[in-house]
């Protein structure tokens, strides 16, 4: 079988086995569902199941992660370093139905995957905007909490109230609501 055929295959079933975990996910949690209900909502047998993934969380996690990276790439692609591309290229790819970003609020691991999206805010643009916060190591923390968790709960809320905002919009209200005034938050 030519490797074109055999990977089309491959992200077929991949897709089939992500729509079912989304569709468990919706009235369980990750840690109740099992590799048998799974594969059989996808209608895979468990061997196919266990030739991608190890268990349920490993393949949340794995989706998790190919969203962040996509993050990250979106970051890579910012030549400008100027924010508001940023994030309006960050809620365009959450507007696609490709994303389902609302996984990254499951936490599979030792913490949700929005935590590592906030910290991808914080560490590549936040840091430059306001480079001297403080010395003070406890009031550094009480800070990047605050701005990584408030970065995470204005997403979360755009996606539970439907993406009804546009993404334009989102990228404005970000930079709004975001220490610093946008025409300081160019990086070096």
């Amino acid at each position: 079988m030519n490797e074109e055929k055999k990977d089309r295959r491959i992200r077929r079933t991949k897709k089939q086995l992500e729509d079912a975990l989304l569709t468990l996910l919706r009235t369980k949690n990750i840690h109740n569902i099992t590799v048998s209900e799974l594969a059989s909502t996808a209608d895979v047998t468990r061997a196919t199941f266990y030739a991608h993934y190890r268990d349920p969380q490993d393949m949340l996690i794995q989706m998790q992660k190919r969203i962040l990276d996509n993050i990250f790439s979106l970051i890579d692609e910012d030549t400008s370093k100027h924010p508001d591309k940023f994030f309006l290229a960050t809620f365009e790819y959450f507007l696609t139905e490709v994303a389902h970003p609302e996984i990254l609020f499951i936490t599979a691991g030792e913490r949700s995957a929005f935590e590592e999206f906030g910290n991808i805010i914080f560490e590549n643009y936040i840091l430059h905007w306001v480079p001297n916060i403080t010395n003070d190591s406890r009031i550094y923390e009480y800070y990047r909490t605050y701005t990584i968790y408030g970065c995470v709960s204005v997403v979360r809320h755009w996606l539970n109230t439907g993406k009804t905002e546009s993404p334009e919009t989102m990228a404005a209200l970000f930079l709004q609501l975001l220490p610093g005034r946008p025409e300081e938050m160019i990086l070096p």
